[in-house]
């Protein structure tokens, strides 16, 4: 039996890979530098303790260094990241001329990477870049020996620079590797045509808080799986008037602290969830033997995916309560993804049935957008009377006056609509009787049905571009493990279970980890095809 073949073996096998990441390809290029805006003021700060600059990449020519580095330090003889020096002192530095001389902010962001490479805590880390160990570090981040950072140091700096600045660093290098010709600018999926764009993967990975549940009653224990695998507890009651609020709480804490003593005060926005892992029905009588109950958060990655190198970038990333749905927060975040892309646009979404909603289904219909949303299940489902009575079945095709499976018959992406016919399967199928039909004498196509927005009886639930479940659907869907790997990789970075407390802090480790990603696969790529050209 012919086996898959792995995305390394995609790569090379695909004749442009080597000539586009090969290091001889891409030396001409390097280094590469995220995008900065022209107006960014300069640093408060003329002098630091510590001073990143780019220090080459001519090492990477030899094949024994390249088999030696790890991804992410082959991406930091490919990365300059002094361009974020400015923006990132005006985050985390003010003007004071008594002050204390700072380190480079450039050389702190590159620790807290560092800190998610190797999974340290912060007294380790900075064992780690001042130790003997460290040399290699302290030469790449651009310390000196014996002047390197305390542990309190490096978190100040973290719980300093910023969950906005660090959310953005994935778009900034995804825009950048645009302008290197690096990532797609339009679909590369197979017989799409060069003016499509591009496709986003959008996955999403729960985080345990990095405080413990208390027994609180405000927070409830989590309930039996709903109808999406997930049931969501109600949040706690909403705030009472800055009146009524309880002495010393501010209004913007837990609804709960005016209260109850037992409230949960340094992650106060992490909530329960149990998440089943399948999209039954509500009223399923098959017991939940599986999933997880989770307090803390949710992070979810809109990711550009690359068929022709079988690879995913991070375009975006976010991180809400763990009970937040999801639906309900993406036309916002759409806006984001779509200010990320800069002039790139996007022709389809993939997700699972979490974004299977009517205000998320029509935005992304509203933009062309092909709908590879997963459907979510719903207890009338699998009723052929409730099949034969709306008109299509659970699956969202469209049924014959006679209740026969209609065939798609293509779909016309300037009218947004799928056409369905039945091309008189009941005298195909002739099992099972029928009476006689209108369309049996209309057209050879028979009867016809469109569906756009929604069925026809109007619901959004089940209505798609391309048919669910078909052959095409399945090839399309499936390209979803491309970008599923960055889940894995925030796990063993240690963010299963957060390091830290808070959301915003959750934020900024989350995000900084999706950049991290990035890096390592612009790491990865550059070293496979550079040993494949050799």
């Amino acid at each position: 039996m012919s086996q898959t073949p792995t995305a390394i073996q995609k790569r090379a096998e695909h004749p442009a890979f080597a000539a586009t990441f090969a290091y001889t390809a891409l030396a001409a290029k390097l280094p590469l530098s995220p995008e900065v805006a022209d107006d960014v003021p300069p640093s408060a700060k003329l002098s630091y303790l510590s001073h990143y600059q780019y220090l080459g990449h001519a090492d990477l020519a030899d094949r024994a260094v390249l088999a030696r580095l790890s991804d992410f330090e082959i991406a930091l003889r490919m990365v300059d990241f002094s361009v974020l020096r400015d923006l990132l002192a005006g985050q985390v530095y003010r003007p004071n001329a008594r002050g204390q001389t700072p380190f480079d902010p450039v050389s702190m962001l590159l620790c807290l990477l560092l800190r998610l490479e190797e999974d340290l805590s912060w007294r380790k880390l900075a064992c780690c870049v001042g130790g003997p160990q460290g040399r290699e570090w302290r030469r790449l981040f651009g310390f000196h020996d014996g002047k390197t950072p305390c542990a309190s140091g490096l978190r100040q700096f973290a719980a300093a620079i910023g969950p906005d600045l660090v959310e953005s660093l994935c778009g900034r290098f995804v825009r950048t590797l645009f302008a290197a010709d690096l990532a797609p600018r339009h679909s590369t999926y197979p017989g799409d045509e060069a003016s499509r764009g591009v496709t986003i993967c959008r996955d999403g990975q729960l985080h345990t808080a990095r405080d413990k549940p208390r027994d609180c009653t405000c927070q409830p224990p989590p309930q039996p799986p709903g109808a999406l695998g997930m049931a969501q507890v109600a949040d706690p009651p909403p705030a009472p008037p800055m009146d009524q609020t309880a002495q010393g709480v501010p209004p913007s804490g837990p609804p709960c602290e005016g209260t109850c003593k037992e409230a949960n005060k340094r992650d106060h926005e992490a909530r329960f969830i149990h998440y089943s892992g399948r999209n039954k029905h509500a009223d399923s009588t098959v017991k939940d033997t599986g999933g997880k109950t989770v307090f803390g958060y949710r992070s979810t990655a809109d990711r550009l995916i690359d068929d022709r190198f079988a690879t995913a970038w991070t375009v975006r990333s976010c991180v809400y309560s763990a009970n937040t749905d999801e639906h309900t927060v993406f036309p916002d975040e759409f806006k984001h993804l779509v200010t990320a892309l800069g002039d790139v646009s996007i022709s389809e979404i993939l997700a699972d049935a979490g974004l299977g909603y009517g205000p998320a289904l029509e935005l992304l219909y509203n933009n062309r957008i092909l709908r590879m949303i997963d459907i979510r299940a719903h207890a009338t489902d699998k009723d052929p009377d409730s099949q034969r009575e709306r008109g299509y079945n659970q699956n969202g095709r469209p049924l014959c006056v006679n209740g026969f499976e209609m065939s798609a018959n293509g779909h016309d992406a300037g009218r947004g609509r799928t056409k369905y016919i039945c091309a008189h399967r009941c005298q195909i199928q002739t099992d099972r009787p029928v009476p006689d039909c209108p369309y049996l004498t209309s057209s050879a196509a028979g009867q016809v049905v469109n569906i756009g927005l929604a069925m026809p009886d109007g619901s959004k639930r089940l209505a798609r571009e391309i048919p669910y479940g078909s052959p095409h659907w399945k090839e399309r869907y499936g390209r979803r493990n491309i970008a599923e790997s960055r889940n894995s990789q925030l796990e063993g970075m240690g963010l299963l279970r957060l390091p830290c407390h808070g959301r915003d802090r959750a934020r900024i480790h989350i995000t900084a980890a999706d950049f991290l990603v990035n890096l390592r696969n612009l790491g990865r790529l550059l070293r496979e095809a550079t040993l494949l050209a050799a």
